[in-house]
């Protein structure tokens, strides 16, 4: 099993609402849909069982919204948005200046104070998920991580509103997995 991360520029802002009224995820496998503010305006997780069913689901995904996407694709089933929900959450693309990327992972887990955080294939090298009860408590743990030696750049995706199937989400934002009874 493995996991895919889309990051799609051109979706709606308002299809995280219609998720959230219609309470259930449009394609299974979907398991976290969040509008967020930065270069793109939607980030989806989708899980897989193999890579051969990898371009059906990202068609599936895709094909909702319309429009060109981007992504990150992590071949095991990543721990990225199934544990920590706060009030306050960023994605954070990590590209870095080293040879083995999971190098990294402590340092960044320690920064963020949580786990989420993997290595990733695709146009930047780890992506983190950011939680903080307060926004200046997560502009400190971002700018933690841009402190790390090894670490080029990064790229904040506010999280303005999400859906997911997550048990640990809160009521308000969970909604069930496609084809659930």
């Amino acid at each position: 099993m493995g996991t895919v991360f889309v990051f799609d520029p051109d979706g709606s802002y308002g299809r995280v609402r219609e998720i959230r009224e219609s309470g259930v995820m449009p394609v299974a496998g979907l398991r976290y849909v969040a509008s967020v503010t930065g270069p793109f305006k939607l980030v989806k997780v989708l899980n897989f069982e193999e890579l051969d069913d990898l371009p059906d689901k990202l068609d599936s995904v895709t094909g909702q919204d319309g429009g060109s996407d981007d992504n990150a694709l992590a071949m095991f089933a990543s721990k990225i948005r199934r544990s920590q929900y706060r009030t306050n959450t960023a994605f954070v693309m990590i590209q870095t200046r080293v040879a083995d990327p999971s190098g990294l992972l402590e340092e960044i887990a320690e920064a963020i104070g949580s786990d989420e955080a993997d290595v990733v294939a695709g146009t930047f090298d780890i992506l983190a998920v950011v939680v903080d009860d307060d926004e200046d408590g997560l502009s400190r743990k971002i700018f933690a991580i841009r402190r790390i030696e090894g670490v080029k750049r990064t790229v904040s995706l506010r999280v303005m509103d999400f859906v997911s199937t997550s048990a640990n989400a809160p009521d308000e934002h969970r909604v069930n997995e496609a084809g659930a009874d």
